[in-house]
């Protein structure tokens, strides 16, 4: 709920693998599906806290995070045979030594998450700062005793009625 990913799963049933956009509003695998091309959300925005204070979220954001996972990361086989290029804001472009029919998959999977580099070069661990570009920001945590979570004010996504996401202002779990 702090976090997003690329794309995301639709899953309207188990065996459902569709992907469906997030961060990515749209992708294009090349023919001989060796090169995806990501084109990203221009409306989407960082929590509003220090050290991002609500900067836009970019293709340089998707580059440090790779990068992160790459250098150790609990994900970094996903990343594996995989190179990146990031031509403008708005576009990563990701080429694969050999197509992976899972890709998507890998891209979707609900701990393959957007980080923003902020965080790790002022505290060093994601582990304290949970900053993301969800639907709500990390108010409290106290590991083993309660969790507060506040609605995102500026969150990109809009309901059918148009109002904005989410519509609820704060979960709490104790």
């Amino acid at each position: 709920q702090v976090y997003d990913t690329l794309v995301q799963s639709r899953a309207c049933f188990w065996e459902d693998s569709t992907a469906i956009p997030s961060l990515a509003r749209s992708w294009e695998f090349s023919t001989d599906g060796l090169t995806l091309t990501l084109r990203l959300r221009d409306d989407v925005r960082w929590h509003n806290k220090p050290p991002v204070n609500g900067r836009p979220f970019t293709s340089a954001d998707v580059a440090f995070t790779i990068e992160h996972q790459k250098q150790g990361g609990l994900l970094r086989s996903y990343w594996d045979g995989l190179d990146h290029t990031e031509p403008d804001a708005q576009t990563v472009v990701l080429r694969l030594k050999e197509p992976q029919a899972d890709l998507l998959a890998k891209l979707a999977y609900h701990t393959n998450i957007m980080v923003p580099r902020e965080v790790k070069e002022q505290s060093g661990d994601y582990k304290r700062v949970a900053i993301g570009t969800g639907p709500f920001t990390m108010e409290q945590f106290s590991p083993g005793q309660n969790t507060r979570l506040a609605r995102n004010p500026n969150y990109y996504l809009k309901g059918e009625d148009g109002q904005s996401l989410p519509y609820i202002d704060e979960i709490r779990a104790e």
